[in-house]
């Protein structure tokens, strides 16, 4: 009798130790699980922080220089630039992260947040609710898919304003209301942010180190329909910099393509040429010359910054937009931002 109920204890040890390890065993593995959530929403909170500082960094710091990256500025090498096509777009890409330890000052691979920046000048482009409020919804939309077309894109183009009547006939006055357009989805019938920004350099941090990229700066890669399109400025193009195709879309059709060819002969030619001094050299009447003292400037005070954030999984758009406040004199210097995020 003393035999058997020793057996049967130690079976019953046996049995609590296997229970106690089963138990334990799920108890680790749910603390794993737990621990491993917990790593997870720590990493995506420090890269969530990291993207949002680099956006709200890049905001602050570069958009109030873009005019100083995308202007026209006449000065003794102007001449020797003159004969280039003017470029209101300036993409560069940045990469956030650890560095290599070669001493090149770029990260090495996983985990770096890649940066893309396009600057521009917003009145560089042809101003959608500006040439709305001078034709009809179907010739307006034909000018946008013609400009976009021969830049190779073909989105479908469909304006939808909040509101297509002005108040007033007058292109310019106090009592003149533009149609509200105030996103691309009331322009384009998809307004996907990458096709909007254009096709995104492909530099990794394994070429940034070459020679082709100086100090973690690459070039970026093709332009994108924000390129030729804005809605944003108080509807005048910079007559300095802006491409022909953009001059032709937004003087048509008061000047032909002769008049317009004319514009970037002159500008070219004469560098610090102003806006008085090139309508002064074409053959426009009194009418044609108000219409282009209204649609035409000579400098620039609506610049933006697109800053698109990759972390090699998806993508996060931002766009800021930088204006003068309404109604401030231009020597002020009071400005305003804008903010559209996808």
């Amino acid at each position: 009798m003393t035999r058997s109920k020793h057996t049967r204890s130690g079976g019953y040890v046996l049995l609590m130790t296997v229970l106690l390890l089963a138990v334990t065993a799920v108890a680790l593995s749910a603390l794993g699980r737990r621990s491993f959530r917990h790593a997870m929403t720590a990493l995506q909170a420090e890269e969530d922080l990291q993207r949002r500082w680099a956006v709200l960094s890049c905001e602050r710091v570069l958009l109030p220089r873009a005019a100083g990256l995308v202007d026209y500025q006449a000065n003794e090498t102007t001449a020797a630039l003159a004969a280039a096509e003017p470029e209101p777009i300036k993409r560069l890409v940045l990469w956030l992260g650890g560095d290599s330890g070669d001493g090149s000052g770029v990260t090495s691979g996983g985990g770096a947040l890649r940066v893309s920046l396009v600057f521009a000048d917003e009145q560089a482009k042809l101003n959608v609710p500006a040439l709305l409020a001078r034709t009809d919804r179907p010739t307006a939309e034909g000018v946008i898919g013609t400009l976009l077309h021969g830049r190779g894109l073909s989105p479908p183009v469909r304006l939808e304003p909040f509101d297509l009547e002005p108040t007033t006939d007058s292109e310019d006055g106090d009592e003149y209301r533009w149609p509200l357009i105030a996103s691309f989805d009331q322009v384009l019938v998809d307004a996907d942010p990458d096709a909007l920004v254009g096709k995104l350099s492909d530099a990794s941090p394994a070429n940034m180190g070459s020679r082709s990229y100086q100090n973690g700066v690459a070039p970026e890669g093709d332009g994108g329909i924000v390129d030729g399109l804005t809605l944003w400025g108080d509807g005048k193009v910079n007559i300095r910099v802006a491409r022909m195709d953009v001059l032709r879309a937004a003087l048509s059709p008061d000047l032909g393509f002769a008049q317009v060819f004319r514009i970037v002969e002159l500008r070219r030619d004469r560098p610090d040429a102003g806006l008085n001094d090139i309508l002064s050299q074409l053959e426009l009447s009194d009418q044609q010359r108000q219409r282009m003292e209204q649609r035409l400037t000579d400098s620039s005070d609506t610049h933006s910054l697109w800053i698109v954030v990759s972390n090699g999984d998806r993508r996060w758009h931002h766009m800021a937009v930088q204006t003068p406040v309404p109604g401030s004199a231009s020597e002020s210097g009071l400005m305003r931002v804008e903010r559209l995020i996808w």
